[in-house]
C-alpha cells in the first residue's frame, strides 16, 4: 500500500505522525541504503506545509543541522500567524456582533488550540469563516471597514458574474495588506452544496462558542466530520490535514467515538472518513476508537485510500495539475466523484471538475448560467494549453 511512497516521502510522514516511533516508517533512513535527497526532502516539508511538525521531529529523525536550521523558523512564523489569526477573530466578532451577524469558525485556529501540543505547530494560512449566504455583503462590507480587500476573485464582480461565482463556488477570499492576515469568508462548508447540506442548512443549531479559543464553531463531532469532509475533498494532497485527523483521533475517547460514528452515518461521509481512518492508520500507527474501526474495514473505504496514496504522492506542479497530468486528473476525479451518495451530488462534483470560475471574468454569462462553465472551460484550458501565453 505505500509502495508509491519514495524514502524522502516516507520520513516526512514519520516525522509529522503524532507518535513517530508508531509509525511504520520509522527509522527508514538508516533501514534502506544509499542517500537521501534532503533537498526533495524539504521540497516535500514545504508542499505539504508541514514544516514546524518536522522541526520538532528534526532531532529525533537526524535531519542535516542545516536544514533543521532553516525549518527552525517556521514554528515562530506560525506563531506569529496564529496571534494574528486570533487578534483578526476579535476585531471579526465584535464588528460582526455590531450588526447581528451569525458566524461560524472552521479549523485553523480551533485545530492548532485544541488538538496540537502548542498551537504555533500547526500553519495557518488564512482564518475560515461561516456566514448566511444572505449576509454575505454585509460582511464583505464588515470586512472592508477592517481593512480587508477580497483578492479571489480578483477581478470585479457584476450582478450577474456574483450570482454564477456564488453557484459553483464557496467562499471569497479576503487579504489585509497592513498586517497580511487572510480570510476566506464562506457562505458553504464545501463548493459542492450537495456534499454536507445538513450542516449548511442547520449549522447555527450546531454551533456553541468553542471553549479553548472562545469563538462560534460546530459541536466536536460536528467539526470532526466538516474536516474529514475537507481533507476528503482535496484527496489529503497535503499531510497537514492528514495530520489534523490524527491528531483529532488520539484526542477521541469512546463516547466521542460514538457520537463522530452517529454524524458520519447521518451526513453520508462513512467512506472517505472510513479511507481516512485507514491512513492514518497504515502511515503514522494511528489506533481507532473501537466505534471507527467499522468504517475502515469497508472495500470502499479501501478504494478511497488507494487513491488519496496516489494524490499524495503525486508531483503535482506549482499551480495545480494540466493536461499533461492525465493520470493524476483521472484519480482527482474519481475521487470527487465518490465522495457522497447525496442524490444529485455527482453531477454538481463534475460540474466542479470541469468549470473554472476565473472564467467568469471573460465569459458575459447570465445569472443561473453558471454549468455552461463545465463546457467552455475546457475548451479554454485547450486554447490556453495549445497557445501559451496568449
Amino acid at each position: 500500500m505505500n509502495a508509491d511512497f519514495d524514502r524522502e516521502l516516507q520520513i516526512l510522514v514519520c516525522a509529522i505522525a503524532p507518535n513517530p516511533a508508531a509509525s511504520p516508517f520509522w527509522g527508514v533512513q538508516h533501514r534502506a541504503p544509499g542517500p537521501i535527497d534532503w533537498t526533495q526532502f524539504e521540497a516535500l516539508v514545504h508542499r505539504h506545509r508541514v514544516g514546524a511538525l518536522v522541526s520538532a521531529a528534526s532531532r529525533d529523525l537526524g535531519l542535516p543541522p542545516e536544514l533543521a536550521t532553516r525549518l527552525g523558523s517556521e514554528e515562530e512564523a506560525n506563531a506569529s500567524a496564529y496571534l494574528r489569526s486570533i487578534a483578526v477573530l476579535r476585531e471579526v466578532d465584535l464588528a460582526f456582533g455590531k450588526v447581528s451577524i451569525d458566524w461560524l469558525l472552521l479549523k485553523g485556529v480551533l485545530l492548532a488550540e485544541g488538538f496540537y501540543e502548542r498551537p504555533a505547530l500547526r500553519e495557518m494560512i488564512d482564518i475560515d469563516l461561516l456566514v448566511d449566504q444572505d449576509r454575505i455583503e454585509d460582511a464583505e462590507t464588515v470586512l472592508r471597514g477592517l481593512g480587508f480587500e477580497r483578492y479571489y476573485p480578483r477581478y470585479d464582480l457584476s450582478a450577474a458574474q456574483r450570482t454564477n461565482f456564488m453557484t459553483i463556488q464557496s467562499a471569497f477570499a479576503f487579504i489585509r495588506k497592513s498586517d497580511g492576515a487572510q480570510l476566506d469568508l464562506h457562505w458553504r462548508t464545501m463548493q459542492n452544496p450537495r456534499f454536507l447540506p445538513v450542516i449548511d442548512n442547520e449549522w447555527k443549531k450546531m454551533t456553541a462558542r468553542d471553549g479553548a479559543a472562545g469563538f462560534p464553531a460546530l459541536a466536536e463531532d460536528i467539526h470532526f466530520t466538516y474536516v474529514l469532509a475537507h481533507g476528503a475533498k482535496h484527496g489529503w494532497s497535503r499531510l497537514k490535514w492528514l495530520a489534523d485527523v490524527a491528531r483529532m483521533l488520539c484526542s477521541t475517547d469512546a463516547a466521542g467515538a460514538e457520537l463522530l460514528a452517529a454524524s458520519l452515518e447521518r451526513h453520508r461521509i462513512g467512506t472517505i472518513a472510513g479511507a481516512a481512518f485507514r491512513l492514518c492508520r497504515s502511515l503514522f500507527g494511528t489506533e481507532l476508537p473501537t466505534a471507527l474501526v467499522p468504517f475502515a474495514e469497508t472495500d470502499a473505504a479501501t478504494r478511497n485510500q488507494r487513491w488519496a496514496m496516489k494524490m499524495i504522492a503525486a508531483d503535482i506542479p506549482h499551480g495545480g495539475a494540466g493536461f499533461g497530468d492525465l493520470r493524476y486528473l483521472a484519480t482527482r476525479v474519481r475521487n470527487s466523484m465518490s465522495l457522497s451518495d447525496h442524490p444529485g451530488f455527482k453531477r454538481q462534483a463534475l460540474l466542479r471538475e470541469l468549470a473554472r470560475p476565473a472564467d467568469l471574468e471573460q465569459l458575459p454569462l447570465p445569472a443561473g448560467a453558471s454549468g455552461l462553465l463545465a463546457i467552455a472551460s475546457p475548451i479554454l484550458a485547450l486554447g490556453r494549453a495549445i497557445r501559451p501565453g496568449k
